[in-house]
């Protein structure tokens, strides 16, 4: 249906608009941000937006596709804070270990609480002058969805050191 898909790209165009957003508000607090995401096209999106607004020598993007050797010249560069929003799509799920990411934009859900905790433990890692960890997660409305976003936050709830906003 027609006004589904044009209603659906609205909305995706909106929650783009925050993740650009939020990143830049925290890259300006003198943050790095790991912004993760499930659709490649996705996270091409979200790496025009930030990468036009804060220049394209501060972002990137790795998938799956980016070369191994090319993936850690990125990781470094965001350890260094040379690059300062890292956008991965699943590969940074686990094993990512940059100690200097503060701030977590979750683009895309899912229900697996595994990984939900995995994602966020990209942001708690130990690192000279952090204080704090900032993620960013969304409700969504379609039903499946919307089931998987309550989980999800459930979830969070039960750390009983995280404080939990809604925006």
């Amino acid at each position: 249906n027609e006004h589904i898909k044009n209603l659906e790209a609205l909305v995706n165009e909106y929650r783009n608009g925050i993740i650009r957003n939020k990143a830049i508000d925290h890259v300006l607090m003198g943050e790095s941000v790991l912004i993760l995401f499930k659709n490649i096209a996705h996270g091409e999106k979200i790496y025009n937006l930030i990468s036009q607004a804060i220049g394209k020598e501060r972002v990137a993007l790795v998938d799956g596709s980016t070369e191994i050797e090319e993936r850690e010249k990125i990781f470094d560069k965001v350890r260094n804070g040379e690059i300062r929003v890292l956008i991965g799509s699943t590969i940074a799920d686990t094993g990512l270990s940059i100690s200097n990411l503060s701030t977590l934009i979750l683009a895309g859900g899912g229900k697996s609480s595994i990984k939900a905790f995995q994602r966020i433990g990209r942001v708690l890692r130990l690192s000279p002058g952090k204080t704090k960890a900032t993620v960013y997660d969304f409700t969504d409305f379609t039903p499946i969805l919307k089931k998987h976003s309550d989980m999800r936050k459930e979830l969070y709830k039960l750390e009983s050191e995280w404080k939990i906003n809604n925006i």
